[in-house]
């Protein structure tokens, strides 16, 4: 067997169950392909927020809606909700992206370059490099 085919038949990561004891449910945290890190990754450069706050914020809400399942694997959340999930309490929000970004392995840097690419110049560019 070829590596190739080791690698495209090795055991899936099946997704993580996360009790928040919080809101007293569970929520599935799914490993991502390439693709799905990149479509979301490349999302946030379209946001053009006026400050690194605002980004932050954002980030944070699709990180959860990007990041946590039902019991079924169906999203609990969409980008239609963003401003409801702004006004959750953040220690049960800040709980499950944590886990999520050690199953996923995001590092804070990643986060970093997520929330720059986030923040819109002032011609509505989105390069991530401040004016």
């Amino acid at each position: 067997m070829s590596l190739k085919e080791k690698i495209r038949n090795a055991k899936k990561v099946l997704p993580k169950k996360l009790t928040v004891p919080e809101w007293g449910i569970d929520v599935y945290i799914p490993r991502k392909t390439v693709k799905e890190r990149s479509d979301f990754e490349k999302s946030l450069t379209k946001l053009n927020k006026k400050s690194s706050d605002a980004a932050m914020e954002e980030v944070r809400a699709r990180m959860l809606i990007y990041g946590c399942r039902d019991e079924n694997g169906s999203p609990i959340w969409d980008v239609s909700d963003i401003e409801e999930i702004a006004g959750y309490d953040s220690t049960p929000v800040d709980y499950i992206i944590d886990e999520m970004r050690k199953f996923c392995h995001i590092t804070e840097d990643d986060i970093d370059v997520m929330v720059k690419n986030a923040v819109g110049t002032p011609d509505g560019d989105s390069s991530g490099v401040s004016a």
